[in-house]
């Protein structure tokens, strides 16, 4: 790779810094209350500036969240690569995203409004290549799910349907946190999980 210019360097510098500021404006006030003069002004920049850097609010909107996103994905991927068991992957799952929201939450306020199986470009759409990420992790866990099931660990399931289940557990309980004074701790919040998934919420007596 071709060593970049100063010139060069300063600009992604400046790149990085509008996404940061666009960041924050678009988890507090959404996609469609967000200006373009409110992200440059808490970036630093004139608003001339940042469009030499990106066309407009919506090309802002989908490189902030095509890295993110992409960061989120590959990072939840890697981990569970690391693991053998499928027990060990799915859990390493769970755990990547809560420690990927605990050090992301601003991002996880845009995140948790995705709407993947819609196509409406609406207020906090998911961009396309998102999707198609969203999408393949989806294909992988529910490969999890289906080792799980025919080397008889888990048991016999939709596993699409539990895969999306985990998925909404996960999405759930951080929604809660975002939006309430309760603080998730990564480590509580895997262990609650795995708990609920992987034995239930029956008593032991399991009376009716």
């Amino acid at each position: 790779m071709p060593r970049l210019s100063r010139k060069e360097r300063e600009k992604v510098r400046h790149r990085e810094g509008i996404l940061a500021a666009a960041e924050a404006v678009f988890a507090e006030r959404g996609y469609a209350g967000a200006t373009v003069h409110e992200i440059a002004e808490r970036a630093e920049f004139s608003v001339g500036y940042l469009y030499t850097l990106f066309e407009n609010k919506e090309d802002i909107y989908v490189r902030l969240v095509e890295k993110r996103v992409v960061d989120f994905f590959h990072e939840l991927d890697e981990r569970m690569q690391r693991q053998d068991g499928v027990l060990d992957r799915i859990r390493a799952a769970i755990r990547a995203t809560f420690e990927f929201f605990h050090h992301n939450r601003q991002f996880f306020h845009i995140f948790t409004h995705f709407t993947p199986e819609s196509d409406a470009r609406g207020p906090m759409y998911m961009p396309e290549n998102c999707r198609k990420q969203y999408d393949e992790h989806l294909a992988r866990m529910t490969g999890v799910f289906e080792e799980g099931i025919r080397r008889g660990v888990l048991a016999e399931a939709d596993p699409v349907t539990l895969a999306l289940c985990l998925h909404g557990i996960i999405r759930s309980v951080i929604w809660h946190s975002l939006y309430t004074t309760r603080t998730v701790e990564p480590e509580e919040a895997t262990e609650a999980i795995e708990s609920i998934f992987f034995n239930g919420i029956l008593a032991g007596s399991n009376e009716q």
